[in-house]
C-alpha cells in the first residue's frame, strides 16, 4: 500500500517494524545498531525505535539504514515517512476526546486496518452499530456523563466507520450472539433500526456477518470479546483488542494471535452461515 494511502500510526508503526526487520535481515544486534548511531551508553534507544515508542530522527535513518545494507531510495522513503509523521497534528489539535492510551492506540491501528475481525458477545462492535444504538450504550456505561460528552463519544464512534466506507475498505469478519441481537440498550424502535442496519452492511462486499444461534455452544470464545487487527505492513503479525471496562488491552505477540485466529476460525463454523444470520435477523425483526 502506497504511503498516501496510509494514516500517521499506521507510517509510524511500518517504520518501526522496517527499523526491526532490516536490523535482524542484516545479521546485527541492537548493540552493534546503538554503536552506529553513538549512542552506546543509552541501551533502550535501539529498543524503544524498533517498538514505536520514539520516532527516529532523520539522521539516525541515513545511519541505522546504511549500515543495515539497505539502498538510498529506501533512506529516502522512511526519512519521508518520518517527515510526514512529525508534520501531522497532535490529538489536541484535533480535539479529540480524551481516551485510554490502549484505547486510542486500538483506534488509530483500526483506522488503517487491511481486515478486521470481532466476536462480540455482549453488545454490537462498535463499527456496526447505529448511531442511537451507540448513543443508549454510552448514556448506560458511565452514570453522570453530560449530554455533550456522549455526543463526543457517539461521534468518534460513527466517524470510526469510515473504515468500512472509504476507497479502500478494510475487511470486517464479525460474529455475533443471537442474544447480543435481542438485548438493545433504548428499546424497540432503536432495536429495529440497528437490525435493519445490519441487514443493510451485511449485504456489502468485504462484510460478512455470522450469527451464533442461542442453542449453539460457543466453548472456544468464553473469555469474552475480542478484535483480531490485520495491518498492511509486511511482517507485522497485527494486534489483538480484548476490551473491559477501563477500555482494555493490546496483544501483539504473535503466537496469542495466531491462538485467536484459530478460535475466529471455530466461531465462524460454529455460527449461522451469512444468509441464514440475515435470515434469523430478519425474523427477529417481525418479532418486535
Amino acid at each position: 500500500m502506497e504511503l498516501h494511502s496510509l494514516n500517521v500510526p499506521i507510517i509510524k508503526r511500518q517504520i518501526a517494524t522496517n527499523l526491526r526487520r532490516y536490523r535482524r535481515e542484516a545479521g546485527k544486534t541492537q548493540e552493534q545498531a546503538l554503536a552506529c548511531v553513538g549512542a552506546s551508553s543509552v541501551s533502550k534507544r535501539i529498543t524503544h525505535l524498533e517498538g514505536g515508542r520514539n520516532l527516529p530522527s532523520e539522521a539516525d535513518i541515513e545511519a541505522l539504514l546504511v549500515f543495515y545494507g539497505r539502498s538510498a531510495t529506501e533512506v529516502q522513503e522512511m526519512q519521508e515517512q518520518a517527515r510526514a509523521v512529525r508534520a501531522a497534528p497532535t490529538q489536541r489539535q484535533l480535539r479529540l476526546p480524551e481516551l485510554p492510551a490502549n484505547f486510542k492506540q486500538l483506534l488509530d491501528l483500526e483506522s488503517g486496518a487491511v481486515v478486521i475481525r470481532t466476536w462480540m458477545p455482549l453488545v454490537i462492535d462498535g463499527l456496526l452499530q447505529t448511531e442511537d444504538y451507540a448513543r443508549g450504550l454510552m448514556a448506560g456505561h458511565v452514570s453522570g456523563l453530560s449530554a455533550g460528552e456522549v455526543a463526543r463519544r457517539v461521534d468518534l464512534r460513527m466517524k470510526r466507520q469510515e473504515v468500512l466506507w472509504r476507497d479502500e475498505p478494510s475487511t470486517l469478519q464479525a460474529v455475533v450472539d443471537e442474544a447480543t441481537l435481542r438485548r438493545c440498550p433504548s428499546g424497540r424502535d432503536v432495536q429495529r433500526a440497528q437490525l435493519a442496519h445490519l441487514l443493510r452492511v451485511s449485504e456489502r462486499p468485504g462484510i460478512t456477518l455470522n450469527v451464533i444461534a442461542l442453542q449453539d455452544p460457543v466453548n472456544a470464545a468464553l473469555h469474552g470479546a475480542h478484535k483480531i487487527v490485520e495491518l498492511p505492513i509486511p511482517g507485522d503479525p497485527g494486534l489483538v483488542w480484548l476490551e473491559d471496562r477501563t477500555g482494555g488491552r493490546l496483544v501483539e505477540d504473535a503466537d496469542v494471535i495466531d491462538d485467536f485466529l484459530d478460535v475466529q476460525q471455530m466461531l465462524v463454523r460454529a455460527a449461522l452461515s451469512e444468509e441464514e444470520s440475515r435470515a434469523l435477523i430478519t425474523k427477529m425483526m417481525g418479532e418486535i
